[in-house]
């Protein structure tokens, strides 16, 4: 009878065995260096909200007898830092802090070559304006928008589906970044003059664009927007005192049946209005009384009337609609402040503009209006 019995491998077997085991290390070694990115990239953020907080209680407490802040700068080239300082403008202040972020971090909000300050007044610590700053992680698609409100209250979250955020805090130049990972910048684009950049004083958070209701719109060159009836959801901050005007927020898609995708303002009532070309569905609540307003669009379905509408954080009650199901085109781009199709623009100011490809729920709307 034959022995079968093998003391050792084969060199077929040992290469075999060798090779599952450098794959074993490999990925190993990959979710090690992935959970520390992570690691990195959460400290970066609760850094960030600790330094915010450090100079609102030095602030709050009067230390120095003057007020504190926070400036925070995206360097075209090495890492992006953070500064802490006393005094009521950082061009009088003095620096008591500077800290880089790690390599797992870099700014999107404040855009490249850019920077963000918040100040805080002596006693109150309230902040001389909102300011929304925006984290990345950079080898993965995480976002954190921490953002501290005009009362003082500070938020911190994690982005999830965010494939296109417009902040229009870069107060200077042509282009409006996106502050998501999808890198789809805007044009300031007109016939005869740009959309105006406005000073914090006048915005809802950080500075914002003025549109002159005639011919300016910022353009998201080469998005067309979220197709279909893929889930989506659409928020901005608007403020005009136009009334009983149709004026357009947010258009994509085409000129077809169904294939629109357009929010605007009922300008019978001045409310919020989702229309697709063949169908509409409007609210009751006024947003063009010369306040600012932040309106949310959510749609998951696959006709025009299951959309939810929300202002000030509140689902709308309906004022009226038109059934049309939907099959939103991509053809052109995305517009802020007009819809070209038509020549309809917005006499007004559009603030934090962003748009997700799933749907926000009610308390989620809500708690992105309370940030602000």
């Amino acid at each position: 009878m034959k022995n079968y019995n093998r003391a050792g491998f084969t060199l077929f077997e040992t290469l075999v065995t060798i090779g599952i085991l450098a794959i074993i290390v490999m990925v190993g070694g990959f979710n090690v260096v992935n959970f520390k990115s992570h690691h990195s990239f959460d400290l970066d953020a609760d850094v960030i909200v600790e330094a915010m907080r450090n100079a609102q209680n030095r602030a709050l407490f009067k230390e120095g007898g003057t007020g504190w802040g926070v400036r925070f700068t995206n360097v075209a080239d090495g890492r992006d830092y953070f500064e802490i300082f006393s005094g009521s403008t950082y061009s009088t202040s003095t620096v008591v802090l500077r800290e880089s972020l790690s390599a797992a971090s870099e700014f999107a909000n404040p855009a490249t070559g850019l920077y963000t300050d918040i100040t805080f007044s002596v006693l109150t610590g309230v902040p001389s304006s909102a300011q929304t700053v925006v984290l990345h992680r950079t080898t993965g698609d995480d976002i954190y928008t921490i953002t501290m409100n005009n009362l003082g209250k500070l938020t911190k979250k994690i982005e999830t589906g965010l494939v296109g955020l417009w902040s229009f805090d870069e107060g200077t130049g042509v282009i409006a970044y996106d502050a998501s990972h999808s890198g789809y910048d805007g044009a300031l684009d007109n016939s005869t003059t740009s959309p105006s950049w406005i000073a914090t004083s006048g915005c809802r958070v950080g500075r914002c664009l003025s549109f002159n209701g005639t011919d300016t719109y910022v353009d998201i060159d080469g998005y067309g927007g979220i197709s279909g009836t893929n889930d989506r959801t659409v928020t901005l901050w608007v403020k005009s005192a136009t009334d009983n005007t149709v004026q357009s927020l947010v258009t994509w898609g085409e000129e077809t049946t169904g294939a629109k995708y357009h929010i605007r303002v009922e300008g019978s009532i001045d409310a919020v209005r989702v229309e697709v070309n063949g169908g509409y569905k409007y609210g009751t609540t006024d947003i063009m009384d010369g306040s600012w307003h932040h309106v949310g669009v959510v749609f998951s379905g696959t006709d025009v009337l299951d959309h939810v509408l929300y202002v000030d954080g509140q689902e709308e009650t309906i004022g009226a609609s038109d059934a049309q199901s939907m099959d939103t085109s991509t053809q052109n781009d995305v517009w802020i402040g007009a819809d070209i199709l038509y020549s309809r623009f917005l006499n007004g100011s559009i603030d934090d503009v962003r748009i997700y490809d799933r749907t926000l729920s009610a308390t989620e709307i809500q708690q992105l209006y309370q940030s602000y």
